[in-house]
């Protein structure tokens, strides 16, 4: 074990390996276990640590306390030649992402294209790892989905609109190209991070009840504030996600959602969207790649702002992250680490492989 700067330094196979146990020891299938794991430990791998193993005692509370069902029967209620709309029967949304996603792959390998709807489902974690499903298959793949109400309307007061996050993912000749945002001014995982760390806030993330700027995270993480959104455009897109992932979705929507944050025995009935495009359906592969090659020479050699060394294209700085963090470790906050091992006690797992960065 290292310890740097309040951070214990843990390898992401010892990470892997103790949220899967974890996930397993909550009910879920050893399969289902190794995806939760996987979607939360590739979010700390990729710098994304607001959406990785610090959620990870939520959802097991969330499991143990009835929130999400372990063993949830996943299942279409209506489906086409390109299309599903799935019924998520209450299991934990990373679970039904990672299985909603794979069917919308299956439909796009026979139509070109294919579009899956999911309700009944909870928070799903980093929507990255959805779309990384599809390009890992030379897929364009897109993932959306509501929230807990957590930030403000504009010109509102008061959480009213999640920070629906969007995610697009395209496969090239190298790293997949990736944006994976949320709509807020910054994601609620954040945050809830500082607030962990004890750390302030830039005063433009949250509001207070009253809708006044505040640089104290500890608000919003008691449910008293609100997040920003993005200007006028977040704004505008949280609300075409809600329709989207929530209304069309046939999922609960804005104020129908309790936060699970707050009170894990609550199923909160999440909606998503999930959509793979074949590539070769619209243009040879190999001349799609090509082209990809020819517009990411054009971004990182166009002339760059006075003090800019480089300029990255969506998902680069996250995948040189991740290149950096499988060899030196990933940095978990003492007061995650202690939630950890709150985990390890309350599932009596063997706290070992989080004892030493060479597990």
């Amino acid at each position: 074990m290292t310890a740097v700067a309040n951070t214990i330094i843990l390898r992401h196979t010892a990470l892997r390996s103790f949220a899967t146990q974890a996930f397993a020891a909550a009910g879920l299938s050893l399969p289902s276990a190794r995806i939760a794991a996987d979607i939360l430990v590739d979010a700390n791998l990729r710098g994304v640590d607001s959406h990785g193993i610090i959620r990870l005692a939520k959802y097991i509370d969330t499991l143990l306390d009835g929130g999400a069902k372990p063993e949830p029967n996943i299942h279409a209620v209506a489906e086409g030649p390109a299309y599903a709309r799935m019924d998520g029967d209450n299991g934990l949304g990373l679970v039904v992402g990672a299985e909603c996603m794979d069917k919308a792959i299956r439909l796009a390998n026979v139509n070109g294209v294919g579009v899956v709807t999911a309700f009944n489902s909870s928070h799903y974690g980093a929507a990255a790892y959805y779309v990384m499903q599809a390009t890992t298959q030379d897929m364009i793949g897109f993932a959306l989905s509501n929230t807990t109400p957590v930030m403000t309307l504009w010109g509102g007061r008061g959480a009213a609109l999640g920070n629906n996050p969007i995610a697009i993912g395209v496969p090239t000749n190298g790293m997949p190209l990736v944006l994976d945002m949320a709509v807020s001014k910054v994601a609620g995982g954040k945050v809830r991070l500082a607030a962990k760390q004890g750390k302030k806030i830039p005063a433009d993330w949250v509001t207070d009840d009253e809708g006044t700027p505040t640089d104290d995270p500890q608000l919003f993480d008691q449910g008293i504030g609100a997040l920003l959104p993005a200007g006028t455009k977040g704004y505008g897109l949280g609300i075409m996600v809600e329709v989207l992932a929530g209304v069309l979705a046939g999922a609960r929507i804005m104020d129908e959602i309790p936060f699970y944050q707050r009170d894990t025995s609550k199923t909160v009935g999440l909606g998503h969207m999930f959509i793979a495009m074949k590539v070769d359906a619209f243009a040879p592969i190999e001349a799609f790649r090509e082209r990809m090659d020819d517009l990411i020479n054009r971004v990182h050699d166009a002339p760059k702002a006075k003090g800019v060394d480089s300029i990255y294209l969506p998902g680069e700085l996250e995948h040189l992250c991740q290149q950096t963090r499988e060899v030196s470790g990933i940095q978990v906050p003492e007061p995650v680490y202690a939630d950890l091992m709150a985990v390890a006690d309350r599932l009596e797992l063997s706290k070992s492989m989080l004892e030493s960065s060479d597990s």
